[in-house]
């Protein structure tokens, strides 16, 4: 049986992903797929705008046979962290054969030429990652100037791209587990990452979240069969928990902020005192926001000081493999993976009572997805 793997959010699932699903099922030729999918949180920083049992249904509809579910402990850190967490669990499994994934520069050769470079943090590399950190740069531009000056200006173009950085942290988690999933990395079809407006049948994620909470029509974006799951279902709007965060940064001290994933350089300061300045959360961001500290990640320190998200977290690992939903394919892999797995395989809690850690983070993911729930709509199941 060879099965496929891939790291996902589907937020939600569209005309896209339903695209690179179909492909690589065909051209790699697998015979499942896996995919680990962020829950009702994803790693920019954001609720996921329909719940994850909503999500993992659409999946199960268009060419995925089974969904895992990444916690959020583990899904709202750095890019780096997040590819280590999902490609860990994939890894854990012990019957994935291939990690494909969208890239802007689908060329699984020299995404795996800077991973390596990445992975192995010799000297050289250490140096001119410190000089660009040296300059004020954000550490994504000083590693990007990093990979310029030790590969060329080529490579360095690649880290520029959404899905490329994506894809060679994959390369980079899979290099250090030393893991036999091979990596493959596909075209990215149509509109780019953040594109406000679609192309043909493909449209951004960003660009049909709008349309769905405007309850505008996306009907050329998604398949039809699922047009009116998402027009039915609870949808989480950010403006519900604006006021929320910016309450909770307010009450924060910033010895107590220090504690949080991700926070350094003086943002336990900035954070508290342009909360108390902000009358919304962009107002918020955007103070704080400099050429040091990017978008996204102020936005994931924001939740996660919300949800109480340490810095110890953040060097979590996968305890456990968390199934969400599969189908009679997917059933085939699980009865394959109880031989194969190097973590416990769970649909509920009793399956890991046993395991503190696991049981832990387990119980914790439960007070997110009812923190989600609240926010939501309406009441849903999330």
């Amino acid at each position: 049986m060879k099965i496929g793997a891939v790291v996902c959010e589907y937020n939600p699932l569209h005309n896209g992903h339903c695209h690179q699903l179909a492909v690589a099922r065909q051209t790699l030729g697998l015979d499942a797929i896996v995919g680990i999918m962020s829950g009702n949180f994803v790693q920019r920083g954001e609720m996921a705008l329909l719940p994850k049992k909503v999500r993992a249904s659409a999946a199960l509809s268009h060419g995925m046979d089974l969904v895992l579910e990444l916690p959020a402990v583990l899904t709202l850190q750095s890019a780096e962290r997040y590819a280590r967490n999902a490609v860990m669990t994939l890894n854990a499994l012990g019957c994935v054969d291939t990690l494909f994934f969208g890239a802007e520069s689908p060329e699984t050769e020299l995404l795996m030429q800077i991973a390596t470079v990445l992975a192995n943090e010799d000297a050289a590399w250490k140096q001119a990652l410190q000089e660009g950190l040296s300059k004020g740069l954000s550490f994504a531009v000083a590693r990007s100037e990093a990979v310029k000056s030790l590969l060329g200006p080529a490579s360095a173009e690649i880290l520029n791209k959404p899905n490329n950085i994506l894809g060679v942290e994959y390369c980079k988690a899979l290099l250090r587990l030393r893991s036999n999933i091979k990596p493959c990395a596909l075209p990215r079809e149509g509109a780019q990452h953040h594109d406000a407006a679609g192309t043909g049948q493909f449209a951004s994620g960003t660009a049909i979240r709008e349309l769905l909470l405007k309850e505008e029509d996306a009907s050329a974006y998604v398949p039809e069969d699922l047009q009116e799951l998402y027009a039915s279902a609870p949808k989480f709007r950010m403006e519900k928990m604006e006021k929320a965060l910016l309450a909770s940064l307010c009450m924060k001290t910033p010895e107590e902020l220090c504690n949080i994933a991700d926070v350094s350089e003086g943002l336990e300061y900035a954070l508290p005192r342009n909360a108390f300045l902000a009358e919304n959360l962009e107002e918020l961001i955007l103070g704080v926001k400099s050429k040091r500290y990017a978008y996204s990640r102020i936005r994931r320190i924001i939740l996660n000081a919300y949800l109480g998200i340490t810095r110890t977290d953040g060097d979590l690992t996968p305890s456990y493999i968390r199934i969400l939903d599969f189908n009679e394919t997917g059933q085939q892999v699980l009865h394959l993976a109880k031989e194969t797995a190097t973590l416990p395989l769970a649909k509920n809690g009793a399956q890991i009572k046993d395991i503190p850690a696991a049981l832990n983070l387990w119980q914790r993911e439960l007070t997110f997805d009812k923190v989600y729930q609240l926010f939501l709509d309406e009441k849903g199941v999330c």
